[in-house]
């Protein structure tokens, strides 16, 4: 009896230690007891996958960086601009789709190969088989090196064309600016310049509409607006001939006809500024801008002359 009661004490001893070892675990694991176990042991496991998985994910990283660091990367990541990532990510994916279309047309004509290859076998025998099969390979290495000049010569094209916007845009003439000027003033602050769209088959003039920029195609002007913008090169045109040859008189016949009274006195303000630097002769007949004229014009800068009248009348 004294064995099997220092037995059984033994046990319980050992129990008892199990039992604390037990709820040190649980203590550990965050647990409030053993039947919590079993799903902190799941828990553990999946911590060990996500770490690896993030392990994983940090060396395909490293590979990336070219002997940098991801504090690098992450400082780069944060001065990236998003709105030309998703201009430039749009037109990776056009190309994309194209080459994916092209790829598509080269899978159906190998498909077609093939059902010819194997007509030939069938009918005339393993020569006409492998004659087809080399036909098949010289087309399929054909379409590869087309495909890939098409990729290069897409991207050269590409890179040309903003070359050739970015050098008309530097180098175009003062008198796009002049009449971008003069055309603001025409259109009482209504446009604040314009410009040229520079496409891919033509160049074309836009007004810039005030405020922001907006672009504005001739064709969506008004009659009276296009005017102002014709009249605004012509005399930017003028004022350049002006300035390189001697004076010429300039002779404009009713060119006022589409402007209201507020840009009618601002194109009459300017032909009174041209005039300190050669003659200007506008003819109307309209009354109403003789008047506004002599309301908007130092009276001497303008004169008047009625046609069938002996001399000219100063206003």
């Amino acid at each position: 009896a004294t064995q099997a009661d220092a037995d059984a004490a033994s046990a319980a001893a050992g129990a008892r230690l199990q039992a604390d070892r037990l709820a040190a675990l649980c203590v550990e694991a965050g647990r409030a007891g053993p039947a919590d176990l079993p799903e902190a042991e799941r828990l553990a496991a999946e911590l060990r996958r996500l770490d690896a998985a993030i392990a994983e994910a940090e060396e395909r990283l490293m590979g990336h960086v070219h002997g940098g660091s991801i504090a690098s990367l992450e400082a780069e990541a944060a001065v990236i601009d998003l709105d030309t990532v998703g201009d430039e990510v749009r037109v990776l994916e056009a190309r994309a789709a194209d080459l994916e279309e092209r790829a598509g047309a080269a899978t159906r004509e190998l498909g077609g190969l093939d059902a010819e290859l194997r007509t030939m076998a069938e009918s005339s025998g393993r020569g006409a088989a492998v004659d087809a099969l080399d036909r098949a390979e010289e087309i399929r290495g054909a379409m590869e090196r087309d495909i890939l000049k098409y990729v290069e010569a897409k991207l050269a094209a590409e890179v040309l064309e903003r070359a050739v916007k970015a050098y008309l845009a530097a180098n175009r003439g003062p008198i796009i600016d002049d009449a971008g000027r003069l055309f603001a003033r025409l259109t009482g602050g209504r446009f604040s310049g314009i410009d040229v769209d520079y496409g891919a088959d033509r160049q074309a003039l836009i007004g810039l509409r005030a405020p922001g920029g907006a672009h504005v195609e001739v064709d969506a002007m008004s009659q009276g607006t296009a005017d102002q913008l014709y009249l605004a090169l012509k005399l930017a045109g003028i004022g350049h001939h002006l300035d390189q040859q001697p004076p010429m008189p300039v002779l404009l016949d009713d060119i006022l006809i589409h402007f209201d009274d507020e840009r009618s006195a601002a194109a009459l303000t300017i032909l009174g500024e041209l005039s300190a630097r050669t003659q200007v002769l506008l003819f109307t007949h309209h009354e109403h801008l003789v008047e506004l004229a002599s309301r908007t014009l130092p009276r001497e800068t303008l004169f008047v002359h009625r046609l069938g009248n002996d001399r000219p009348a100063a206003v």
